[in-house]
């Protein structure tokens, strides 16, 4: 019986009929193939269902996040086990989702799971802007200016960190600090 769905899927597919090769698939679990069916049918919610069955969630959720079902997509994306491989990816774009969605505090534990032990290198550098600009949309902008700087020791021409630096300290020199006693006292700006 499995080899009869096996070559109906395969001559449905063959013969253009997308629908019927997909069913055929998934009723043998061949879920990747049966996903490639549902691309061809542009149908993405079954197709990304098939992906996260073939155990492909990152792929899955990118593909849901595209799309802008974000709330298909975080559920997905936070299946993907820590310690694997497309664990930091999907990590980033749960910040990068929760961040759109005001959500910062989240957006950046994601964006530090996405980082984890790592140092900054080519490979996580956008993930360290990204955490950089959450902490500056989050108020919090001595994390901010920490990042920047870091960014800048390892790439000065990095996007534009040095703008970014620039008015994150601004900010941070703008902020009121505890004084002695427990009242807010502002912090002078540089030169005042």
């Amino acid at each position: 019986q499995q080899g009869d769905a096996g070559q109906a899927a395969e001559m449905f597919q063959m013969g253009g009929d997308f629908a019927r090769a997909a069913t055929n698939y998934q009723r043998i679990s061949r879920f990747e193939e049966a996903a490639e069916c549902c691309a061809q049918l542009g149908d993405v919610p079954s197709q990304a269902g098939h992906l996260a069955k073939a155990g492909r969630m990152l792929e899955a959720g990118e593909l849901l996040h595209r799309q802008g079902m974000d709330d298909e997509a975080i559920k997905l994306l936070q299946q993907v086990k820590a310690g694997g491989s497309d664990f930091a990816a999907a990590s980033f774009l749960l910040g990068d989702i929760f961040c759109s969605r005001g959500k910062h505090t989240l957006a950046i534990k994601k964006l530090r799971q996405a980082i984890g032990d790592s140092d900054l290198d080519s490979d996580n550098a956008d993930v360290h802007y990204r955490l950089a600009t959450v902490h500056e949309v989050a108020e919090e902008f001595q994390a901010a200016v920490d990042l920047y700087e870091k960014i800048l020791t390892f790439d000065y021409h990095y996007k534009d960190v040095e703008k970014r630096l620039e008015v994150a300290r601004s900010k941070v020199r703008q902020e009121p600090s505890e004084a002695p006693g427990g009242t807010q006292e502002t912090v002078p700006a540089a030169g005042g």
